[in-house]
């Protein structure tokens, strides 16, 4: 039996390079290096200096589910859990009062159609460029979307 150096697999005889990694087998197998992990993604927020507004104000999982979605919609948020006792943000029992998200002011309307949204209604090409387009604060030439 041969195996690929890179990847690992084993091959039968007669082969004589990994048709996946492009290289060529050996006779004794070798440790595959191990996985790499993709680098984390920075989690789009908030900051005072973007003029913050409340979107809602909903049960803690909600506003991470409505997070996620804001974010995979290029609009950045911040979720804050509202004390009850000191009616500031924190983690502090936020059921009792709700967990705040934050959105940019410019990006008030736009957040507000993505969370409104029924979950199986399709978004359309001019939608979403118009989503991309008030997430990114600006126009994009030739309709195109990044």
């Amino acid at each position: 039996m041969r195996w690929c150096p890179s990847c690992g697999d084993e091959f039968r005889s007669g082969i004589e390079e990994c048709p996946d990694c492009r290289v060529s087998l050996t006779e004794q197998p070798s440790t595959p290096p191990p996985p790499s992990r993709p680098a984390p993604v920075p989690v789009a927020t908030v900051s005072p200096d973007d003029d913050p507004v409340e979107l809602t104000r909903v049960a803690a999982n909600l506003a991470e589910l409505h997070a996620g979605v804001l974010r995979a919609s290029g609009i950045p948020v911040t979720v804050v859990g509202i004390s009850p006792f000191t009616g500031e943000g924190g983690p502090a029992l936020s059921f009792s009062e709700g967990t705040q998200l934050l959105v940019r002011r410019r990006d008030l309307d736009a957040a507000r159609a993505v969370i409104e949204r029924p979950s199986d209604a399709p978004i359309s090409d001019e939608e979403l460029a118009a989503q991309a387009e008030a997430a990114a604060g600006g126009d994009f030439e030739d309709g195109a979307v990044v």
